[in-house]
C-alpha cells in the first residue's frame, strides 16, 4: 500500500500536507518493523494546515537523512520528531532526531542539494531549509509560505 501510495504521490505536481503527513506515517510503520524498538516517532501536524497544498515527498528526503546519519549508527536508535506548524504567512517543517549530531559535511550532500532544487524551483526562492545541531541530535528546518487561505494572523 505503501509503495503505490508513493508512486502515485511521485507522479503529482501538488499534494496535501495532510497526504503528505499520511505517507510520513505510512514510511515510518515500514522503517519501524524493521527497527523496531530502536525507532521511536512522532508527527504533529496542526489540523488548519491538512488541506495546505504540499509538493508531494518533498519531507521524506530529509526524513530518510534523519534516520539514516542520525538514528540508524546509535546502537540504541532514538527518536524522530516531525512537526508542521503555521507561522503567520509561512509553514514551519520542523524534522529534529536525537541521534548522531552534526556533522561538518551536513548540509552538502546530494538529498539536501536537490531539497534546495526543488523548493527554489517551487517557491520562487521564497522558501528556506536550517539545519540546526541539537543537544543530541539534529534538526532541519524548512520554512515554506503559505496561501493566503491558509495563513494565521494576516490581515492583508
Amino acid at each position: 500500500a505503501y509503495l503505490r501510495a508513493s508512486l502515485a504521490a511521485s507522479r503529482a505536481t501538488q499534494g496535501t500536507v495532510a497526504q503528505e503527513a499520511k505517507l510520513l506515517r505510512d514510511y515510518l510503520a515500514l522503517l519501524k518493523i524493521r527497527m523496531g524498538d530502536r525507532l521511536q516517532y512522532t508527527i504533529e501536524v496542526d489540523p488548519s494546515l491538512d488541506t495546505a497544498p504540499l509538493a508531494p515527498m518533498l519531507l521524506q528526503p530529509v526524513v530518510e537523512n534523519a534516520i539514516k546519519h542520525g538514528l540508524e549508527p546509535k546502537i540504541e536508535g532514538g527518536h524522530l520528531r516531525i512537526t508542521l506548524e503555521s507561522r503567520g504567512p509561512r509553514m514551519l517543517a520542523t524534522i529534529e532526531d536525537d541521534g548522531m549530531g552534526f556533522h561538518p559535511k551536513a548540509g552538502s550532500g546530494v538529498g539536501l542539494s536537490n531539497l534546495r532544487e526543488r523548493l527554489a524551483v517551487l517557491y520562487d526562492g521564497d522558501a528556506h531549509v536550517r539545519i540546526e545541531e541539537r543537544s543530541p541530535g539534529t534538526a532541519v528546518l524548512i520554512e515554506i509560505p503559505l496561501p493566503r487561505a491558509f495563513r494565521t494572523g494576516d490581515t492583508a
